[in-house]
């Protein structure tokens, strides 16, 4: 009875993956691995839903944990070489993709995988297009035939029984370490920023007030020192130069468009570049 219970959990689990409910797929899996903890696609499963919450560690230790309870689960080797391709380690994701393709040939998805690492890696190219499977044998007419059109089982494999993951966000590891960090960082440059563009305005609305002391004999970088507008003036193109900094740097690791920079670098003139950075924050950054 435990067994059918901890089967019903995985089933639940991924489903909730299908519709990206990933905690509560990993509330579901934690149920069943209590009930039954030698199940081997619960813990692919885990390693997914942990993959897709940013948790790189705990999904490679289920990883790790499926392939020691089924050393020949096809799924588990898959989603492990996919898992370690998006955190850029290309030489473990390798082998485990060409450990994918000895248990299954045919599939696909490992073999375009493999290839393309080896491609980005410079490594001979050793991994050759799928053979060609034999055709079914035909079914004999009193037998059932499969509705082919029916959506997957519950509890089933995308694709033909393998998760896909989404392309990695992250081209750049410190980046990625970073996490929200980064965002924040962002946004506390573009407020910084807009600041130094509404204290520009201010002092242009003193700029008469300035011209006349500067005619009366006082000394400009006095005058501004007196006011604090010297050192401010030094800080907010601090500023503005690490927003252009922030930009290059996070276009280079989501990989968006470098035109970007365009109005990024003219509005770097009058320190309009930190609208910019929030408009690009807010609407640049593509969703994957």
């Amino acid at each position: 009875m435990s067994h059918e219970q901890a089967r019903q959990f995985v089933n639940e689990a991924g489903e909730a993956i299908r519709k990206g409910q990933f905690q509560e797929a990993l509330n579901s899996l934690e149920r069943s691995i209590a009930l039954d903890s030698s199940d081997s696609e619960a813990f692919v499963l885990q390693a997914v839903a942990y993959s897709h919450l940013q948790e790189p560690e705990k999904a490679t230790e289920s990883f790790r944990q499926a392939i020691s309870l089924a050393p020949l689960n096809q799924k588990a080797y898959y989603n492990f070489a996919v898992h370690l391709y998006s955190l850029d380690k290309k030489e473990e994701a390798l082998a485990m993709a060409k450990e994918a393709i000895r248990l299954d040939p045919h599939h696909g998805s490992s073999i375009e995988l493999a290839q393309r690492i080896e491609k980005e890696t410079g490594v001979a190219p050793s991994i050759a297009a799928p053979p060609q499977m034999a055709p079914p044998p035909e079914i004999p007419s009193q037998q059932s035939q499969p509705d082919l059109s029916a959506p997957p089982q519950i509890g089933g494999y995308y694709r033909g029984g393998y998760y896909d993951y989404p392309q990695p966000v992250h081209s750049l590891r410190f980046v990625e370490n970073m996490g929200k960090g980064w965002d924040w960082i962002g946004w506390g440059l573009a407020v910084a920023g807009i600041g130094g563009l509404i204290r520009a305005f201010t002092f242009l609305s003193r700029f008469n007030q300035i011209m006349q002391q500067m005619q009366s004999g006082g000394d400009p970088f006095a005058i501004q020192a007196q006011s604090g507008s010297l050192a401010a003036s030094l800080f907010f193109d601090f500023v503005y130069l690490m927003i252009i900094v922030y930009m290059c740097f996070d276009i280079a690791d989501r990989r968006e468009n470098w035109l970007w920079m365009v109005p990024n670098a003219l509005a770097c003139c009058f320190g309009g570049n930190a609208l910019i950075l929030a408009v690009y924050l807010l609407f640049g950054r593509r969703t994957r």
